[in-house]
């Protein structure tokens, strides 16, 4: 359901960018001046909070997300209101498995970066996205007090999705929502001799930017 969903809503993004083709072809053909297409590239920084979740069939364990935070560099080439955003992001969260029985709350900081490629629509001060993300390094480990080695961070889909919208606020400053899951759960195991679980994460992240 959700990869059906995202990919109507990719398949829609193109046809909304090419609307001002269309607008201006049609008045052409009326004698009317047509707009000269605007193109230009715009880059910047964005930082924030995010939101993590995960949704989990491990039986032995809670797996708990919570807040964190993430910093990144992007850049767009536009055509008129639409065009291609590639972006580079950080992100740090913490991350808590919560055994079921008489065992120490285990406590891990996840870090990764991220590469999303986003089809990007920006009809007057509205910010629209969407499109994949690519998972460039994952790490999440923790060794208990007895060696045992948790490495949560290599349970993560190598591609994932965002959909996100935002506003522009005066010349540079850009104010962001976006929300960012996975297209199907990760399976596998993050301990020697654990069962094999089934994990998907889902993300709300709101960021402030300063753009060029």
């Amino acid at each position: 359901m959700i990869k059906r969903l995202f990919l109507v809503l990719l398949l829609m993004a193109p046809l909304a960018v090419s609307a001002q083709d269309y607008y201006n072809d049609y008045y052409a053909t009326k004698g009317y001046q047509a707009k000269k297409p605007k193109t230009s590239i715009d880059w910047g920084l964005t930082a924030g909070a995010g939101w993590y979740g995960y949704n989990s069939s491990v039986e032995l364990y809670e797996v708990k997300g919570g807040l964190g935070w993430q910093a990144g560099l992007q850049a767009a080439f536009m055509w008129n209101s639409g065009g291609v955003r590639f972006e580079a992001n950080y992100a740090r969260h913490g991350v808590d498995l919560i055994p079921h029985g008489h065992y120490p709350e285990v406590k891990m900081s996840y870090n990764k970066v991220e590469v999303p490629i986003l089809v990007a629509f920006n009809p007057s001060i509205f910010r629209i996205h969407l499109g994949p993300v690519f998972r460039v390094l994952n790490n999440c480990q923790h060794t208990t007090v007895d060696g045992l080695l948790v490495d949560f961070g290599m349970l993560r889909p190598t591609v994932g999705f965002t959909v996100g919208a935002g506003l522009k606020l005066g010349r540079h400053w850009i104010l962001d929502l976006r929300y960012n899951g996975d297209f199907s759960p990760a399976k596998g195991v993050f301990y020697d001799g654990g069962p094999e679980v089934s994990i998907r994460e889902n993300s709300l992240q709101l960021s402030v930017g300063f753009v060029l």
